[in-house]
């Protein structure tokens, strides 16, 4: 069959319009014709709700109930789950610490160490490429100096706050590791007079 024009798409629409036969997709005209063919018969019981609304909710009922007790019984027998139940909960405020100075001296030495792990990764990690120009360390060293900068805007916002203390120090840290790694890759007697 050639594909139809625009045209002859619409002569086909409004002839079958004027047949003033109801359309197949409606239920009434396919079920009187599939009674005339014998497919299907009238019910003789009338009936406010049919069986098969009656077969789908009793399946429904059925699902939920086994997908809860399936849920329930897995949740019992999960060593993860027991984990879980039996893990202690722990309020934030309460910690293991047994004063403010005590969390902020643990803070400050775990971001002092995370420092110096950082800077001895990128000195001394083989399996991770270095930067083979000094264009690269510029642009990491520009980008740590644009988090500085924000970094010191939000300290004189918020002085206290703890995470951006620890965000501008671990900033610093490592701009202090990315001189370093730029010092050596520059030739022999080459100073920085920037950054």
């Amino acid at each position: 069959m050639s594909p139809l024009s625009e045209n002859e798409l619409d002569d086909l629409v409004a002839r079958e319009r004027e047949r003033g036969i109801k359309p197949l997709t409606e239920w009434s005209a396919i079920a009187a014709q599939l009674r005339a063919e014998g497919l299907i018969r009238k019910s003789d019981r009338p009936s406010l709700v049919s069986t098969t609304t009656w077969m789908r909710i009793a399946a429904s009922l059925l699902l939920v109930a086994g997908g809860i007790a399936i849920g329930r019984y897995t949740a019992r027998s999960s060593p993860q789950s027991n984990a879980v139940a039996s893990a202690p909960t722990t309020n934030a405020s309460n910690a293991n610490f047994a004063s403010a100075e005590e969390a902020w001296s643990v803070l400050n030495r775990a971001g002092e160490e995370y420092q110096r792990a950082s800077a001895y990764l990128s000195a001394n990690n083989t399996n991770v490429p270095m930067p083979s120009s000094p264009s690269m360390y510029r642009t990491r060293l520009a980008a740590l100096d644009n988090v500085m900068s924000d970094m010191r805007a939000a300290l004189q916002e918020a002085p206290q706050d703890p995470v951006i203390n620890q965000y501008y120090l671990a900033t610093v840290g490592a701009r202090e590791a990315t001189l370093r790694q730029l010092g050596t890759t520059l030739p022999p007697g080459a100073k920085l007079n920037r950054f």
